[in-house]
């Protein structure tokens, strides 16, 4: 609920937590755990909290509700009596981001120094789209820590090549530093590591995952190529950035309307919204990833047009033609067609 003071959790949500009784089967938890899942933004340290929900939910067959679990029932309840308050966060506040690595978060084979850089790799860009300037990176990887900090060399050509890319990412900081922490000294990210263990659909949605299946090391230079042919985001961003405008009067007029509804951010062009946060521009070659991998990727439903343009909408990305293209993407994927109803029309 928004108010004035800021975004308060539903008290009709929070209510059918607290009249809840203790959980006597798995899918009286699975209950419990959507519930919980619709209030995750209001619960702080969420993984600690749940963890041993989430540790019934694997004995599918031999159901038992445990002290443990039922301790950490009372207190979820407790919690939620006084639930918190988000607003918006100060200037110069410390934001917490924390990262493990699942065995089913490759589709690839990879040694446990590769999944430590890939993780790594992912958080650096996380940290990059919150505009980060200082950073600091705790992980359990002695090796890796030691390497990033030159502290020591890495001898071996992978670790060679890994090396460089987050030395290439480093650089767009003002100030970072990597500190060893052991994984028993850091409960939060060993909790949220337990997670990794669960099936994908066990997951509370206030935790995001991502699936790589190709190795960061082999596609980082087919980044800078993508999208680079001229497209429609090209001449808004020369308007915001230089106030360029065509020599054509109408169309010079038409660039400086359509633009007012742009913002350039750190070399990125973004759409505005007043009820979403803003939009994220996709160029062409962009824009077919994100309908494939919202199509028919790891969280893909294969849905139909205009629902696959809400949920690509959803994920804060935008291009002028996203509804067309998500219809015609839909038309060409054989296993929408294989699945579909079919017409009375086919045996006329």
């Amino acid at each position: 609920m928004v108010s004035k003071r800021g975004i308060e959790a539903n008290p009709d949500k929070i209510k059918a937590i607290l009249d809840m009784e203790p959980p006597r089967s798995i899918k009286d938890i699975q209950k419990l755990t959507g519930r919980i899942a619709a209030l995750g933004r209001f619960i702080s340290k969420l993984g600690d909290k749940c963890l041993p929900f989430f540790k019934t939910l694997k004995k599918l067959k031999d159901f038992k509700w445990t002290a443990e679990s039922q301790e950490a029932f009372e207190q979820l309840k407790k919690y939620k009596t006084e639930a918190p308050l988000l607003a918006k966060p100060s200037l110069e506040d410390t934001l917490y981001l924390y990262l493990a690595v699942s065995e089913q978060a490759f589709d690839f084979p990879t040694t446990n120094n590769e999944a430590e850089y890939e993780a790594l790799i992912v958080g650096l860009g996380l940290a990059r789209a919150v505009r980060a300037k200082n950073l600091k990176v705790c992980g359990d990887s002695r090796l890796v820590v030691t390497q990033v900090n030159k502290e020591f060399e890495a001898k071996d050509d992978t670790m060679a090549k890994y090396l460089r890319v987050i030395k290439g990412i480093l650089t767009q900081f003002d100030e970072w530093y990597a500190e060893h922490v052991p994984s028993e000294e850091n409960t939060t990210a060993d909790a949220l590591f337990q997670f990794t263990s669960s099936e994908i659909e066990n997951y509370p949605r206030s935790i995001y995952f991502q699936v790589l299946k190709t190795p960061t090391i082999h596609v980082i230079n087919l980044i800078a190529p993508v999208g680079v042919a001229s497209c429609w985001i090209d001449p808004i961003k020369t308007h915001l950035e230089t106030g360029w405008l065509p020599d054509d009067v109408q169309e010079a007029r038409k660039l400086s309307v359509r633009a007012l509804r742009y913002s350039l951010i750190e070399g990125l062009l973004y759409k505005r919204s007043f009820i979403i946060p803003y939009l994220k521009c996709l160029r062409p070659l962009e824009a077919e990833e994100a309908l494939k991998e919202a199509h028919e990727g790891i969280c893909g439903q294969h849905l139909g047009g205009r629902a696959l343009a809400h949920k690509i909408n959803r994920l804060r990305f935008y291009w002028p033609t996203m509804l067309d293209d998500a219809k015609a993407y839909v038309k060409r994927c054989d296993r929408c067609h294989g699945h579909a109803p079919i017409s009375e029309n086919v045996y006329n």
